[in-house]
């Protein structure tokens, strides 16, 4: 049923694969504005799926984010026409990397631009983005994939094609090629916050570009840490671990996606010096185990937290990945015996003592903002940037969530051309 896969609030409907499905829990979770429409799509979903039909229905606009064109290529395996994989009557999903060929990412293509023509036929008022096309085309033309005699050429699919062939149809994305690199998270090109609001601009038919939303994000982001060093940072603070949460920290820094003040750095590797004007977070990745004890003693074993805490006493300890790892198991896991086995991350920050319990996870009920969809540990900008705030800045999560609020309306506002609140400094 359509209402078991969207948010039902306005006259057009948002639809695509899992990138939809993201928005949709990016809304709910209030880690976004609310689009003013609905929002429906499954992961893997192609825009040929029959699916999309039942998803478009009962709407008077459609506004349609075109995946991967490799979505749904099992379906070479029975059919090889395009016509019939344009019809509009087929159904799969996913990417069979097996099916991966020259010759059918060229069949695929036609079928997908045969379905653009024919949705556009039956409902000329929608709209179509391309946005795996502009986010991969802006990484292949970054590595220099493609070029000749500085050209960018893929063989089968090109941004300017697609988007001359539907000018009108299709919302140009173009800006996204030389200032998108903060707006997706991840390989399979799921929008970042940053992304979540060139989207939201796009749609809203607000006249603001890549460049300015760039600009105006990062702008955004740093007063909630201005307003935030009045609540309680006194120092400089270093996060540090092999963790995910680091790791992909480091990335959306590196690509633009996350902005951070001077006096918050990050690294993967133990710092090499200690300085008594640093605070220092240790994030350890997750270790497993059958009980909290024997978990408890792998974090305090590990070279890094023996390390740390026989050099200074200025450290925290955050343990993301343990906590974010059972928030994944919670959202998969109805059965309530099942649910009962996971190790609380209480149980840890009981046994551990030290300093975790400065800024215990455990105490977190916004849980559901705080990570990303999907498998992996992988933090939300929001889950980035209230963890700083937590432990850079000994902010509780009512205060890290108004900062944050905050951020994003203010960013709406920027985005819509309407007057930017204030921050309250406390």
């Amino acid at each position: 049923m359509l209402n078991t896969r969207s948010i039902t609030n306005g006259f057009s409907v948002i639809t695509g694969p899992s990138h939809s499905h993201r928005l949709r829990h990016a809304i709910r979770t209030e880690q976004v504005p609310n689009f003013n429409c609905s929002v429906a799509g499954l992961g893997g979903m192609p825009i040929w799926n029959e699916r999309l039909g039942r998803y478009r229905d009962g709407f008077g606009r459609g506004i349609h984010l075109v995946g991967d064109f490799r979505f749904g290529n099992k379906v070479l395996e029975t059919t090889i026409s395009r016509d019939e994989i344009s019809s509009g009557k087929m159904d799969s999903l996913g990417i069979d990397k097996a099916l991966i060929s020259e010759q059918n990412d060229k069949l695929l293509y036609e079928a997908a631009i045969q379905t653009v023509k024919r949705l556009i036929a039956s409902h000329p008022e929608d709209q179509f983005i391309f946005w795996d096309l502009s986010i991969r085309e802006m990484l292949a033309r970054q590595q220099g994939r493609y070029c000749e005699s500085g050209q960018y050429q893929h063989p089968t699919w090109n941004l300017a094609t697609v988007l001359a062939e539907f000018d009108g149809s299709a919302i140009d994305t173009s800006d996204i090629l030389t200032h998108g690199q903060g707006f997706h998270v991840d390989g399979s090109a799921h929008p970042s916050f940053l992304g979540f609001m060139y989207l939201l601009s796009k749609t809203q038919n607000a006249n603001v570009s890549a460049r300015q939303l760039n600009a105006i994000v990062k702008r955004e982001m740093l007063r909630v840490y201005l307003s935030a060093s009045d609540h309680g940072q006194q120092k400089e603070v270093h996060f540090f671990g092999t963790s995910r949460f680091i790791k992909h920290a480091i990335s959306l820094v590196k690509s633009g996606a996350i902005s951070l003040p001077t006096e918050i750095s990050l690294s993967v590797e133990m710092p090499t010096q200690i300085s008594d004007q640093v605070r220092y977070v240790f994030c350890p990745p997750y270790f497993n185990g059958p009980t909290a004890d024997v978990i408890a003693k792998k974090i305090t074993r590990s070279a890094d937290y023996l390390w740390l805490t026989k050099n200074t006493k200025h450290y925290s300890l955050c343990m993301f990945d343990q906590w974010a790892t059972n928030q994944i198991k919670m959202r998969r896991r109805s059965n309530e015996d099942e649910k009962s086995k996971i190790i609380q991350i209480s149980e840890l920050e009981s046994l551990i003592g030290d300093n975790s319990h400065e800024a215990a996870l455990s105490e977190i009920r916004r849980s559901g903002a705080m990570v990303e969809l999907g498998e992996t540990v992988t933090p939300s900008t929001y889950g980035i940037i209230a963890t700083i705030l937590r432990f850079g800045y000994d902010a509780n999560e009512d205060f890290a969530w108004s900062l944050y609020s905050r951020m994003r309306d203010n960013v709406y506002s920027a985005v819509m051309g309407i007057p930017v609140h204030t921050y309250d400094r406390k």
